[in-house]
C-alpha cells in the first residue's frame, strides 16, 4: 500500500499508518486490488462489506508501457444509502396497504393538499361523482366537488364533522378533516 486517504482510515477503520507499507492483502483483506494486480482487469461498481460499512467501489490497474504496475481501489460508503433504501421500500409497502384499504372501503374519500389540489380520491367517491378517481387527481377541488369545503378546512385547519351537503341529487353527510404534519395543516381528507 503506497497511498491511503483519510476517507479510506474513515471507512474502513484502519490507521493509515498500519497500512502504508504493507501488502494490502495483509490489511484488507477482501480489498480485490490483488486479484486486478494479477488479471489487469477493471472491476467496477462492486459491492462488499468492509468491518461494519457496505461500500461500492470501483478497482483499477495503474499501467505503464503496457505493464501492469499497481492496482488502485476508490470506494464509497453506501451503508446510510442501504438503510434509506429498505426504508423507503418499507414506506412503499406501507403507503399500498393503506392504498388498498382506502379503495376497499364504500365511503367516498379523497384528499387535498393545502392548496386544496386533489392528490387522493378513491374508486367508491370517484363513481359515486361519475368522474375517474384517478384522473381527477391534480385538480382543484371545487372543478370536481360541487359545493364542497375541502379547501376551506386545508386553509383554515378547522374539522367540520358530520355536516349535509348536496351533490347532485343526493344530500351527503360529510366530514372534513385537516391533514397536520409537524404541527403544520398540509391538507384535509
Amino acid at each position: 500500500v503506497t497511498l491511503f486517504n483519510p476517507a479510506a482510515e474513515y471507512i474502513t477503520g484502519i490507521n493509515t499508518d498500519s497500512v502504508l507499507g504493507h501488502y494490502v492483502e495483509e490489511s484488507i483483506p477482501n480489498s480485490g486490488l490483488q486479484r486486478v494486480l494479477k488479471t489487469g482487469v477493471a472491476e467496477l461498481h462492486q459491492q462488499q462489506s468492509i468491518g461494519n460499512c457496505q461500500i461500492v467501489t470501483n478497482r483499477s490497474p495503474i499501467i505503464k508501457n503496457n505493464k501492469v504496475i499497481g492496482a488502485v481501489a476508490i470506494f464509497q460508503d453506501i451503508t446510510e444509502l442501504q438503510a434509506i433504501a429498505a426504508e423507503l421500500e418499507t414506506v412503499k409497502s406501507l403507503k399500498s396497504t393503506l392504498e388498498s384499504a382506502i379503495e376497499s372501503v364504500f365511503e367516498g374519500i379523497v384528499v387535498v393538499d393545502k392548496q386544496g389540489i386533489i392528490t387522493m380520491m378513491n374508486q367508491s367517491y370517484g363513481e359515486f361523482l361519475g368522474v375517474d378517481a384517478r384522473g381527477v387527481v391534480g385538480n382543484h377541488v371545487t372543478d370536481i366537488i360541487p359545493n364542497t369545503r375541502m379547501h376551506v378546512v386545508a386553509q383554515n385547519g378547522k374539522p367540520e364533522f358530520a355536516e349535509v351537503q348536496r351533490i347532485g341529487e343526493n344530500d351527503v353527510v360529510v366530514t372534513r378533516i385537516p391533514l397536520v404534519k409537524d404541527g403544520e395543516v398540509v391538507g384535509a381528507v
